[in-house]
């Protein structure tokens, strides 16, 4: 029967406490926040221009229907899912979602 005992006679599960920093998303630099937000903008995108090219298919077979109707639930969201994540994510996000508009008329 296992006895838990690595090599030496030391266990694997100790009741020492990890002094190893560790490190979460939420501790990366702002800098990789936004390149992350920039990804999921540039994901979305392709995925549009993806789902032009199915658009523009001349009489495209029932198969082509049901897998633009199934795509378009679970792609082309990536952004907005991010911005629902957090306050945090939502300030990230913002830019690549809303246009400021210039117009002073």
């Amino acid at each position: 029967m296992y006895s838990g005992k690595g090599i030496g006679g030391k266990g694997y599960y100790s009741a020492r406490r990890d002094t190893r920093t560790r490190t979460s998303i939420s501790n990366l630099p702002v800098e990789l926040h936004s390149r992350i937000a920039q990804l999921c903008y540039d994901q979305d995108q392709n995925y549009k221009r993806y789902r032009a090219a199915l658009d523009k298919l001349e009489d495209p077979p029932d198969e082509i229907e049901v897998l633009k109707e199934r795509q378009d639930v679970m792609y082309g969201k990536s952004l907005q899912a991010l911005h629902c994540v957090s306050k945090h994510w939502s300030n990230m996000a913002a830019p690549f979602l809303f246009e400021v508009s210039s117009d002073s008329a």
